[in-house]
């Protein structure tokens, strides 16, 4: 699902905000936030390959900010990269036998939903890798679960979010002309979150 991010109050806005994607964080949903419109395009290509995998089957939630900047739509970005075999999903509607689902489970089953979302959210991490590295050697663009920006001296570390953390490069920037050693880490992929340690 590609979200237009805004605020949902009090003070409705559409500017960088992400109250309306955060209230979300514990619903089973794989949230990425990007920066440009370029990004956004590449994740969702992306999300499609990840939320499908059998290791993962959740939906994958690609946030974006109001944001106006060019884009790259070569041939060589087939929609069919997406699909690696077959798509099997154990739980697909199947038109001839109709049924009803419902979401109200009881005390007896929720644990069990629970704990399939954080095992699906674990095994995204290698899957989420995998697809990435593959994207940047089919498409020549890279990303990763950070998107760090002169980090490996910094005293100050700016972290930020969606198109925040583009526009923090450019405080680093100035920061370092006036000689603090300033760096911004932009964190794409809030769920799942990388075992760091």
């Amino acid at each position: 699902m590609a979200t237009v991010n805004r605020s949902i109050g009090p003070g409705w806005n559409i500017w960088a905000e992400h109250t309306d994607a955060l209230q979300e964080r514990d619903t089973g949903w794989l949230q990425v936030y990007v920066s440009t419109v370029q990004e956004a395009y590449d994740t969702i290509l992306m999300a499609f390959r990840i939320a499908e995998h059998n290791d993962v089957l959740l939906p994958v939630m690609v946030n974006l900010d109001g944001s106006c900047s060019p884009i790259s739509c070569s041939r060589s970005t087939p929609w069919t990269w997406r699909l690696r075999t077959t798509l099997h999903l154990p739980h697909a509607i199947d038109v001839k036998n109709p049924a009803g689902y419902g979401g109200l489970t009881g005390p007896d089953q929720h644990f069990k939903f629970r704990w399939d979302i954080e095992r699906s959210m674990r095994d995204s991490v290698k899957v989420i890798e995998e697809t990435q590295e593959e994207f940047a050697k089919r498409f020549g663009r890279k990303y990763g679960f950070t998107d760090d920006y002169l980090c490996t001296d910094a005293d100050v570390i700016i972290v930020a979010m969606g198109t925040l953390g583009k526009e923090a490069e450019v405080a680093v920037d100035l920061l370092r002309k006036e000689g603090i050693k300033a760096g911004s880490m932009r964190l794409r992929w809030l769920r799942p979150s990388r075992d760091w340690t």
